[in-house]
């Protein structure tokens, strides 16, 4: 019998994907770069982009630093043949993320499927590979979510993250929780899903 419920932040808890096109479309990462004087071509910018973000991905994969704001906009900016130091990819990014919390939207399902979890005595757990600026931000955009949580377990303070199994046998022994009665609710296999190796669904 399901008792416990862990929720992923980006891609089921909001929809970012959606924020990152609305972004996109109004060009605010390059102009947020252009006030920090990297004047960027947009179609080289879109290109080198795309290519980062999977060389990002594999180069740093198993790597919690990966999570910390700032660290992907040095990478970029790097592969596009600028020097930049950490302090100003993190005023990069965090002025970015910023903006995107501004247009990112609640997944609808969410509130009424919190409703029903409590009405059942089902606990919901936000599971999330973030860092610290993005649940800052969460909490400032909705507030009142906050308490449908019995448990937040982000990565930047487990200094794990979700694709090491360790990351939930930990959860479940700090939170007396027992694997077959867990549920994992995620949208990436490597992530959520490697739950499903301590006997728990997703």
């Amino acid at each position: 019998m399901i008792k416990h419920i862990g929720i992923d932040l980006f891609g089921t808890l909001v929809d970012d994907n959606t924020a990152y096109a609305v972004l996109q479309q109004s060009k605010i990462e390059l102009k947020i770069l252009k006030e920090y004087g990297f004047d960027i071509d947009e179609e080289k910018y879109l290109s080198t982009l795309k290519k980062t973000l999977i060389t990002f991905k594999n180069d740093v994969k198993g790597n919690i630093s990966k999570h910390r704001t700032g660290t992907l906009v040095q990478h970029l900016l790097t592969e596009l043949g600028f020097k930049i130091d950490s302090e100003t990819s993190y005023t990069i990014h965090k002025k970015y993320l910023i903006e995107l919390f501004k247009v990112i939207k609640l997944t609808p399902f969410f509130e009424l499927f919190a409703t029903y979890c409590k009405e059942d005595k089902i606990s919901l757990h936000l599971l999330t590979n973030c860092s610290k600026e993005d649940l800052e931000l969460l909490w400032v955009s909705f507030p009142h979510i906050k308490e449908s949580f019995k448990t937040v377990y982000p990565s930047f303070l487990i200094n794990k993250e979700k694709s090491d199994i360790q990351f939930y046998k930990d959860f479940f022994y700090n939170n007396n929780i027992l694997p077959e009665e867990f549920l994992m609710v995620g949208n990436e296999d490597e992530n959520d899903g490697k739950v499903t190796g301590l006997g728990s669904q997703y």
